[in-house]
């Protein structure tokens, strides 16, 4: 009992002090970090800046083209190469999230002098947080679920010349799942408000860390597939369940306009 809460206030220690260090890298150094991914693709494509920032440009407006490119290289290495990869892209993501965000606040005192005394207007600041906090989440967990496959991507390079696949590949059944639900995710504006099912979700969250608190702490095999039901689950709420929603919505429009509606007295 010693050894596990201590083991658990170890690797919570280490999740905070990460996830800050996450942040203050999102804050401060959001257009390196784009910098050091033109770099790396002048490298490997052997272009120019100005080419490799059009194709970066490009893969941020239709991401799904990366988790496709993943869901490749994953088929063609290991499961687990596929995940780093998209994992890097996931955090370009949410730096350039970060970083509109910051352009919004600079740029917003221009923008009200501007129109409130040429125009006689005052601007809105449309600054929510809320995709960033879930995408950040979500990131979280594709980091923890790579931390599990990691040896598999060390046994994998260690076997290179030997094969350029790994076989047995255990990561790339999550590999697949997790690049085909970020597709989706990435190109959705996430999280949709007022939908059902927002209770049983979190409920399944809870439920979740307790399983993972409880019979996880030194089986760490049954981490990963834990995480990726979650992130599964987090991608069908957000794409079945707007519609749900939506049609409950109308419906409940529809009953209270006919409820409102006055009936003649039958005489």
């Amino acid at each position: 009992m010693i050894f596990s809460s201590l083991l658990y206030c170890i690797t919570n220690s280490f999740m905070y002090f990460a996830t800050v260090a996450l942040w203050m890298m999102m804050l401060f150094w959001g257009k390196a970090i784009n910098e050091l991914l033109v770099g790396f693709i002048m490298k490997t494509l052997k272009k120019n800046a100005t080419l490799s920032d059009w194709i970066l440009y490009g893969f941020g407006k239709l991401p799904i083209a990366v988790s496709m490119i993943a869901i490749l290289i994953s088929y063609n290495t290991c499961g687990t190469v596929g995940l780093i990869i998209s994992a890097f892209f996931y955090y370009f993501l949410l730096c350039t999230m970060v970083q509109d965000c910051i352009d919004q606040l600079i740029y917003y005192p221009i923008i009200f002098f501007k129109e409130y005394f040429m125009k006689g207007e005052k601007p809105g600041l449309n600054l929510s947080l809320t995709s960033i906090h879930i995408h950040f989440s979500l990131f979280l967990l594709w980091l923890l679920i790579c931390g599990c496959h990691l040896p598999c991507s060390i046994e994998w390079a260690r076997n290179y010349h030997h094969s350029k696949y790994l076989d047995p590949d255990p990561s790339l059944i999550t590999s697949l799942i997790l690049n085909t639900c970020a597709g989706i995710l990435w190109q959705m504006e996430i999280p949709k408000r007022n939908l059902k099912f927002y209770k049983q979700l979190s409920n399944l969250c809870i439920a979740a860390s307790i399983i993972l608190f409880l019979f996880c702490q030194t089986a760490l095999f049954r981490i990963a597939p834990i995480l990726t039901l979650v992130f599964v689950v987090i991608t069908l709420h957000q794409c079945f369940s707007s519609w749900i929603g939506v049609q409950d919505l109308i419906d409940n429009q529809v009953s209270g306009a006919n409820d409102k509606t006055p009936q003649k007295k039958v005489e």
